[in-house]
């Protein structure tokens, strides 16, 4: 499976609620790139989601080091 087609893995368990799913597939992708932006955010995301708010502040900083300008990352 590509990285684009496992983000839409990701994106779907998430919109599903499927959180802990959607962040094991995020944290796959970043593995396997650790530059991808969209997996970073997602990720984020969905630990703010979870109440995983230290964690996900991290996600958004690293984010934020790959696109530094993102709107959406900065506001969240």
């Amino acid at each position: 499976m590509s990285l684009p087609q496992a983000l839409k893995r990701a994106v779907l368990a998430y919109q599903e609620g499927k959180f802990n799913t959607a962040e094991k597939i995020c944290q796959q992708i970043i593995s396997t790139k650790h530059d991808f932006f969209d997996a970073l955010y997602l990720l984020a995301v969905v630990q703010a989601s979870r109440g995983k708010n230290a964690l996900a502040l991290a996600s958004y900083n690293r984010a934020l080091t790959v696109r530094p300008d993102d709107a959406e990352a900065l506001y969240n």
